[in-house]
């Protein structure tokens, strides 16, 4: 029988409308380009493309784009230099679309200026690097997708979307790498946050729940999985739940994630505050000197299922979780700092040995940020050429069946 496969794959930035325009911008006004983005932004109409070239001096400006739009490099893997903000129009418009790619912001954000009427804007930001701005989309009708980015000090905050293969470090006195809010809209959807290398920093009061990932959202289905989360100083939560969706049926995943606190106590590395959903926990690898592994405020939650968590030392690795015995306490493992990838212990092989769960090398699924299919691994490729940055895919597929995969993806 021949099996019927059907795929669905969205591209980003390779899309072009034929009615749109390129639009030359460089610094120095070289050749007739415009010198400004101002300018260029000016004259540019919906789906325009201003493609910029990388230059010694920065572009210094802040900007509002009103439309859709895309700010792209001129140069193949180059980076394109701003010092100011760019600030997203909430008149942009239901539908509307918005990439910013390889950017270098010397300072300055990326942030919608309001809540969008209607349907959702997507804004895009790939391969960008932030010396010490935000990526702020708590507002109303944005859908965020943040790819290969790089925050040096700042934070991500969104209410649906994307987070993948990013290196964020929150920086700010209290501040979270990734928060994430309710949306307004009644249809809920998985919301990803996967293979990211996030690292907590200089957090001073625990009340404050300033995490590396701070969910607190009623509205969509976590998918937390593949990131190496750092926790650097005193009172944090790796991952932190202060609130979830309320829905029978939605399966929230927290896998293979690795948490690492070196030099911390008085730390969680996985807390749940309120769980109105069932919430699969397992595969991740707990390391380093936390106080506390797997945390619920509930005891006994029925709604956390633990299961295949490895914790080294001697820290209470489960409170107020039910332990189905396929977790491993206080087990000596080695990992690489600098990637999260598990290299010695027995979490090698010693995660859920359901074939869903295998290892890109088919084997079984090594518990952490290495593991399974979504595995760091995936994200590490150098930023060149054509990219797929995330795949939706199914993990089990009957013979006969329709298979759906959904890719994104971008030429830098």
């Amino acid at each position: 029988m021949k099996n019927k496969i059907l795929i669905f794959l969205s591209a980003i930035v390779l899309t072009s409308n034929v009615n749109a325009a390129d639009l030359i911008v460089d610094v120095t006004g070289v050749g007739g380009a415009y010198s400004t983005l101002t300018d260029a932004i000016a004259a540019s109409s919906a789906g325009d493309r201003l493609m910029i070239y990388p230059n010694i001096t920065a572009f210094s400006e802040n900007i509002t784009i009103p439309h859709s739009l895309q700010l792209l490099s001129a140069v193949e893997g180059e980076r394109w230099t701003m010092s100011g903000a760019i600030t997203v129009s909430s008149t942009i418009g239901a539908g509307a679309e918005v990439n910013i790619v390889s950017a270098h912001m010397l300072s300055g954000g990326i942030a919608g200026s309001g809540n969008v009427t209607g349907s959702h804007a997507f804004v895009r930001v790939l391969n960008c690097k932030l010396e010490g701005g935000n990526i702020g989309f708590n507002l109303v009708n944005y859908h965020l997708t943040i790819a290969e980015d790089s925050l040096m000090n700042g934070y991500v905050s969104l209410r649906k979307g994307r987070v993948t293969g990013n290196y964020i470090t929150s920086g700010a006195q209290n501040a979270s790498c990734i928060y994430v809010y309710t949306a307004s809209d009644i249809e809920s959807e998985y919301l990803y946050i996967v293979g990211n290398h996030l690292v907590g920093t200089t957090y001073t009061y625990f009340n404050q729940n300033p995490s590396p990932i701070n969910w607190n959202c009623s509205s969509n289905i976590a998918y937390i999985a593949n990131n190496f989360i750092e926790m650097t100083t005193t009172y944090q939560n790796g991952i932190y739940f202060t609130n979830s969706i309320s829905n029978g049926t939605a399966l929230n995943y927290i896998i293979n994630n690795t948490v690492y606190a070196p030099n911390t106590t008085n730390t969680y590395a996985i807390y749940v505050l309120t769980l109105n959903s069932n919430t699969e926990v397992q595969n991740n690898l707990i390391t380093g000197n936390q106080s506390y592994g797997i945390a619920s405020s509930v005891v006994n939650n029925l709604n956390l299922a633990c299961s295949y968590n490895y914790a080294m030392g001697s820290l209470a690795a489960m409170v107020n979780v039910l332990d189905d015995g396929t977790n491993v306490l206080n087990v000596a493992q080695t990992i690489d700092t600098a990637t999260g990838e598990i290299t010695a212990g027995g979490g090698i092989d010693g995660g859920n040995p359901d074939a869903i769960y295998t290892d890109l090398d088919l084997t079984r699924n090594n518990v952490g940020c290495f593991g399974g299919s979504y595995s760091r691994e995936n994200f590490l490729a150098p930023s060149t050429g054509a990219r797929t940055t995330f795949m939706v895919a199914p993990r089990r597929v009957l013979v006969g069946s329709t298979i759906d995969v959904q890719g994104e993806g971008f030429d830098y």
